[in-house]
């Protein structure tokens, strides 16, 4: 993990220079984390594509200085969050009526191979709202607590709730389905 902290730096510096293939390198590394992220707020993938690419050119136009750059995940989650809440206000008369399709379907799983990942993935999308989004926070993303407390908005200690809550509902979920998973 610190060599990926260390290779993100990198990149951000360059983006911040205006090196042009930064840029893409940076959307690349975070497009598809970034994108499950919010789907978990909006419940729908293609609004969280959208999202997502909004995010990224408003990342490009801003192009903030951070005094330290290993918290440019966070930022960047954190300003998808915003986006994907302003989305939700602009649109809170919008319902979805298709709520069943599948996890794989949405999220076109078929790039993860290991059938337990997806077994997962789908037991988080089913357990939804903040606990889908603190998980794939902590384990997908690989965020630590203070980064997620930032992204979400709250404290440390809420975050500690939340996740041992999420953990709980995960575990419970996959039991359900006869699935053995360790989740710490």
């Amino acid at each position: 993990m610190e060599g990926r902290n260390r290779e993100t730096q990198s990149v951000y510096k360059r983006f911040f220079r205006g090196e042009k293939a930064a840029i893409a390198e940076l959307v690349e590394t975070y497009r598809v984390g970034l994108i499950l992220f919010l789907h978990g707020y909006v419940r729908d993938i293609d609004a969280a594509e959208d999202l997502a690419s909004d995010t990224f050119a408003r990342l490009l136009i801003k192009k903030p200085k951070l005094r330290d750059e290993r918290r440019f995940k966070t930022y960047l989650f954190a300003m998808g969050k915003n986006a994907a809440l302003s989305y939700l206000r602009k649109n809170k008369r919008l319902v979805r009526l298709d709520e069943s399709r599948t996890a794989e379907e949405d999220f076109e799983w078929a790039l993860i191979r290991d059938e337990r990942r997806v077994a997962v993935a789908r037991a988080i999308e089913s357990i939804g709202g903040e606990y889908a989004s603190v998980l794939l926070l902590r384990y997908y993303e690989e965020l630590s607590v203070d980064d997620i407390a930032k992204v979400m908005g709250k404290n440390k200690k809420q975050v500690y709730n939340l996740l041992q809550r999420a953990k709980e509902r995960l575990r419970e979920r996959l039991k359900k389905e006869g699935i053995a998973y360790e989740t710490d």
